[in-house]
């Protein structure tokens, strides 16, 4: 894996004071391992929740947020966006156990500045820190390169009409996920659902979620 690498001997000399999100200790506890890579980076301060996080940065100013999304029981994309939303400067950085096209794009679109997978080499974490702390994005090469070719193609542009909620939405609908699993997931009641996906519909003139299956198909969403 190789993220951009501009200045970054610069960027690797400054200490980073992070706010970890990840939902269970086990996970919590796995990130030392990233602090005794590089002694610059400080988890200073722990969060289980977008409740507790709020909590943490009413009174302290992190240079980063990290949000795991190994544990199902954390909805990170929710997390992300309610923290985004109340602090549009803090600077995010996603991980995940998997590289999900469909997962990276809704935690972009939620306002995280960087997604990389768990799999990758702990000084590639280490790197990712220092360069979204920094103002820069980072996005696993992958999966970039397959946004990369989708936006060259023109393929996702239908999708934009979307607001970030509804493409959370259309991307689980795509994924035949069960109308009363993404209203648990995303904390909504079955009805709130029902008429994002009726808005969906009626956005990018679909008739059948057969029709919007398709749609997923062509703009790269879900594979063929």
């Amino acid at each position: 894996m190789s993220i951009e690498s501009t200045d970054e001997d610069q960027h690797l000399a400054v200490t980073r004071r992070v706010l970890l999100v990840a939902a269970s200790r086990i996970t919590q506890t796995g990130y030392r391992a990233v602090a005794e890579t590089d002694p610059s980076i400080s988890f200073d301060w722990v969060a289980a929740s977008a409740s507790d996080a709020l909590a943490v940065l009413a009174n302290a100013k992190p240079d980063l947020m990290l949000v795991d999304l190994t544990d199902p029981c954390l909805d990170g994309t929710r997390v992300i966006q309610d923290i985004v939303l109340a602090h549009p400067r803090m600077r995010v950085l996603a991980l995940s156990p998997r590289e999900d096209l469909i997962e990276a794009e809704a935690v972009l679109q939620a306002g995280a500045a960087g997604y990389v997978c768990r799999t990758v080499a702990i000084e590639e974490i280490v790197r990712a820190i220092h360069l979204v702390a920094s103002g820069r994005n980072v996005l696993d090469p992958s999966l970039a390169q397959r946004i990369a070719l989708q936006k060259l193609m023109g393929k996702s542009s239908s999708l934009r009409v979307l607001s970030p909620r509804e493409y959370e939405v259309f991307c689980m609908m795509a994924a035949e996920v069960p109308m009363t699993e993404i209203a648990r997931r995303l904390d909504l009641s079955l009805k709130t659902v029902a008429n994002y996906g009726g808005a969906i519909k009626a956005k990018l003139k679909l008739g059948t979620r057969e029709e919007l299956r398709a749609l997923a198909r062509r703009t790269g969403v879900i594979p063929h």
